[in-house]
């Protein structure tokens, strides 16, 4: 398990300069994505994403809920607040209700559901996101998971090494499907354990990686270092 990168001194600064302009929650969770990607043991290749849920106001004074996730292609390790893309919340968790979604049509929907009509694509990940309860979800290809995962008995080597803390997902295709299934998997451990300090804290994805999330990019943060 890696140690914590996390210094309140250093997400003070962040805050105060970026605060101002982006919010201080948001300014929170870019922290905590340069954080991520700056560990070779948790992001390879800069990959892995990030977001948050809170309101937007849009031209004119409309307030939205609106999700903030990566923007595809980003470097975790090098993103700026301008690296993410303002999407329409509602509009994604409507997609929920779905049981398939071809990927042709996922696209075109992430295309117009973005609040900034010149944003950048966001992440393919961008429905798993926002199917999630939590306000903040962190994703990265955790090493230690993969290694656990990748073996015949993979799911059983990860049930016993991270307990009720985490659900365990089989593998699925990048986008709609891999949205429903862990999305399936944290609305099940809600209904059985709905007090949020007590139950899942994150997925894990056999030969994918690791989703964790909590009400804070704090939290969520050092959820990911448990794996």
């Amino acid at each position: 398990m890696p140690g914590s990168l996390w210094s309140d001194q250093d997400a003070a600064h962040a805050v105060e300069t970026w605060g101002p302009a982006w919010g201080n929650d948001f300014v929170e969770l870019v922290y905590a994505s340069r954080l991520l990607g700056a560990d070779p043991t948790l992001v390879s290749h800069g990959g892995g994403n990030s977001s948050i849920k809170q309101q937007e106001e849009l031209p004119g004074g409309l307030a939205v809920e609106a999700l903030r996730v990566k923007s595809s292609g980003v470097n975790l390790s090098e993103i700026l607040p301008e690296d993410f893309t303002r999407l329409d919340l509602a509009r994604l968790r409507a997609l929920r209700s779905l049981e398939t979604l071809e990927d042709t049509t996922l696209v075109a929907t992430l295309k117009t559901a973005r609040l900034d009509v010149d944003a950048p694509f966001p992440s393919v990940e961008a429905c798993l996101h926002a199917f999630l309860g939590e306000t903040v979800v962190l994703h990265t290809h955790a090493e230690a998971a993969l290694l656990l995962s990748n073996q015949p008995n993979g799911t059983q080597l990860l049930e016993e090494a991270l307990g009720e803390r985490f659900a365990v997902v089989e593998y699925q295709p990048p986008g709609f499907r891999l949205a429903r299934a862990v999305s399936a998997a944290y609305e099940a451990r809600q209904q059985a354990s709905p007090d949020p300090e007590s139950s899942c804290l994150g997925a894990v994805v056999r030969h994918h990686g690791v989703f964790t999330w909590a009400a804070d990019a704090k939290r969520a943060y050092e959820r990911m270092l448990i794996v």
